[in-house]
Formats: C-alpha cells, structure tokens, sequence
C-alpha cells in the first residue's frame, strides 16, 4: 500500500518473484492493477499518474499525469521528478481502479475530473 513499486508475485507460495519500481511512496494506493493484455497492465495512483507497465520485460512503457500540462512534466523530468508529490494527491489523485475497455481507458480523479483516453493515431 505504501510502495513506491509493482511486485510480481507467486501464486502458489506469495514469494515475491520481481518489482519494478513506479514514482514515489505514497500515504495511500487504492488502485489495483487493471490488465490490458497478455503482458501490459495499467496502474493508476494517488498521486495522479497513470502507468503502463509491460510486466513481462518488467519496465514502465508510458506514465501521463492527470495533474499537470506536459511542459510542467518535462520540467519535472529535468529535475529528475516525475509529476506532483505526495501532498498534492489527497487533492487531486486517482484513487478508483481505472476501466479498461474497447482499447479506452476511464477512470476518475477525486477532484471530480471523469477522463477517457484514446489512442489518438
């Protein structure tokens, strides 16, 4: 609940088997992993951002920020920051598992915000 990471783990035994690190700790992650194909999921946090993750070559594919314009992004990048921290999650967070469906994900944010995204090409 509190990591800063995705873990895989085994059915049978909840060995831990792999993690792949994703922002920052957080206070809270309400979210659950939503899958998107045979080796991508989606994770939305609190903090804002929405991952996809190619869980099979264990690395981040895309992350967008609901929070911020992507010029605010880039620079948050330079400075070796990915989106707003923590304090600005319980105002404007993900905090509901995102909806995958038809290739279109929906999902809410706590400020009210309901978004759909498309692959635009």
């Amino acid at each position: 609940a509190y990591a800063a990471a995705l873990y895989g783990a085994d059915k049978h035994t909840g060995e831990v088997r792999w993690r792949i690190p994703i922002g920052s700790e957080l206070l809270q992650q309400w979210s659950s992993p939503v899958q998107v194909d045979e080796r991508r999921v989606l994770l939305a946090r609190a903090d804002g951002i929405l991952y996809q993750v190619d869980v099979v070559a264990r690395k981040i594919e895309w992350a967008l920020s609901l929070l911020v314009t992507p010029s605010q992004v880039q620079a948050a990048n330079r400075a070796g920051k990915l989106g707003p921290g923590p304090s600005e999650a319980t105002h404007n967070g993900i905090t509901a598992t995102p909806l995958w469906h038809d290739g279109r994900i929906y999902l809410g944010t706590t400020e009210g915000e309901l978004f759909c995204l498309e692959d635009g090409g």
